[in-house]
């Protein structure tokens, strides 16, 4: 689950969202919110993904 950032598997082991979100911010490759978001519930095509995140 660490090694592969699996972030929903951990949140659904009991870890804490905020270490998760923290811990993909931090050590993600991708480290994009969205991408985070999508691996915690998967987007169909066409859906929108709202993150509360500063845009770049």
């Amino acid at each position: 689950m660490i090694v592969s950032f699996d972030v929903a598997s951990l949140q659904k082991a009991g870890v804490n969202p905020m270490l998760t979100m923290g811990f993909w911010q931090e050590l993600s490759p991708h480290g994009d919110m969205r991408v985070y978001m999508q691996r915690l519930r998967p987007v169909t095509d066409g859906e929108t993904v709202y993150v509360a995140a500063i845009k770049q």
